[in-house]
């Protein structure tokens, strides 16, 4: 094999080790420093909590991004037996809620739906002290969980469970199975609970991340310290470009990143891709999708806003392209538009791919856009196919699709 050819491959290899760094490691707290979620509220009563330890607990800072849409926050405290409130522009009635913490339920009023966006760090401690009789309790994990696993810690010491969320469910020792409707715990909802004495409510700990590499594909050692971003195009048709800059290089490899459903902003990956751009690659996001846009034209879509963009980055201003050293990476449904653009790159004037990454890559029965042509996909081309273990939405059927038919 000729040194180009090496050359060409451990760059290759490198790439992919980078995007099976960052897939595992980005999405964790410890590199993504702050992290944001946002919880979905319906007009009028909301029983809700969060699982993220708020920067500022204060309740007008958590609030700000639903003012003037909601009417009264209550909590319950258990041990005085006393409900707390915060009405806002009231002063006729002195506010007793003063702050919104990780671990503890809140019923919210909405005058309208709305969505209340809360950032901090991951919750380090989950366990909660339950007092005897009833508690407004948060569940603070980022994932959901059965009502027998979550509750494991307290078995034989609690009598009963609900919540609310346009209607009450619940579950009670005393009811016959086929009558309680509350058998799973939601991330950021909050509940009603009837324990028989005082103890300790123990949430399984979050997973530890792991220690990030000093040097190598996965580190923070960056080439280079800031992004260029530029955005074309509206709706469907709109793409993202990330180069990187200081310093900017003449050229860079190419990397083509194809989001999820609905994921139409890359804010949603942001940590993701300024770890390719920083480590020197342009990164190009393509939307391929509006709220209306058929499932079988998401291919073309992003097709033709990468070639756009490529025709962009050859203009002056730009870092060029390097198209010998294109990659292609997608997550959800965007792992079945990569595989497309990896069988259909030569009829559409695509650079010719030398990975594709696939991340836990959307079921084609509920889009059925994968093209029946995988066995075009070159057999140079390193693919690697990452699902998850316990994710039920995604599965492994793409997956498994895909790398039997190429």
């Amino acid at each position: 094999m000729s040194s180009l050819k090496i050359s060409a491959y451990n760059y290759i290899y490198k790439l992919l080790l980078i995007m099976v760094f960052i897939t595992i490691f980005c999405s964790t707290p410890a590199f993504a420093g702050v992290i944001e979620t946002e919880i979905s509220l319906n007009k009028g009563w909301n029983m809700i909590s969060t699982w993220i330890n708020p920067v500022n607990t204060s309740i007008s800072s958590i609030l700000a991004s639903i003012e003037g849409r909601y009417s009264s926050v209550w909590a319950y405290d258990a041990v005085s037996s006393e409900w707390q409130y915060f009405i806002p522009n009231n002063p006729s009635y002195p506010n007793t809620l003063n702050s919104i913490e990780a671990g503890k339920g809140y019923f919210i009023n909405m005058n309208t739906e709305a969505s209340l966006k809360i950032s901090g760090n991951r919750l380090l401690n989950t366990d909660i002290p339950l007092y005897m009789g009833w508690n407004l309790i948060g569940y603070n994990c980022s994932s959901d969980q059965s009502l027998e696993e979550g509750l494991k810690s307290i078995d034989g010491k609690y009598t009963q469970i609900c919540k609310y969320n346009n209607s009450w469910e619940s579950f009670s020792l005393n009811k016959p199975d086929f009558l309680n409707k509350l058998n799973i715990l939601e991330t950021e909802k909050a509940y009603w609970i009837n324990v028989t004495e005082d103890c300790n409510l123990e949430f399984p700990p979050p997973p530890e991340p792991p220690i990030q590499a000093l040097q190598g594909p996965g580190s923070s050692e960056y080439k280079h310290t800031a992004i260029r971003l530029s955005t074309y195009g509206v709706n469907e048709k709109q793409y993202w470009i990330f180069e990187p800059d200081s310093p900017a290089p003449d050229t860079a490899p190419l990397v083509v990143f194809n989001h999820g459903w609905m994921a139409l902003d890359p804010s949603y990956y942001r940590s993701w891709i300024n770890h390719i751009t920083k480590k020197g690659n342009i990164v190009i996001y393509p939307r391929y999708q509006n709220i209306v846009s058929q499932p079988k034209t998401f291919t073309q879509n992003a097709i033709n806003s990468v070639k756009e963009a490529i025709q962009n980055l050859q203009s002056e201003g730009h870092v060029k392209p390097e198209l010998d050293n294109f990659a292609i990476v997608g997550h959800s449904v965007g792992g079945l538009i990569t595989a497309n653009m990896a069988a259909l790159y030569d009829s559409n004037g695509l650079p010719e791919p030398k990975a594709i990454m696939l991340i836990q890559t959307a079921k084609q029965e509920n889009f059925n856009i994968l093209t029946d042509r995988l066995d075009l996909i070159p057999s140079s081309i390193l693919m690697l196919t990452i699902i998850g273990e316990e994710d039920n939405l995604a599965g492994d059927i793409s997956s498994k699709i895909i790398y039997n038919d190429t």
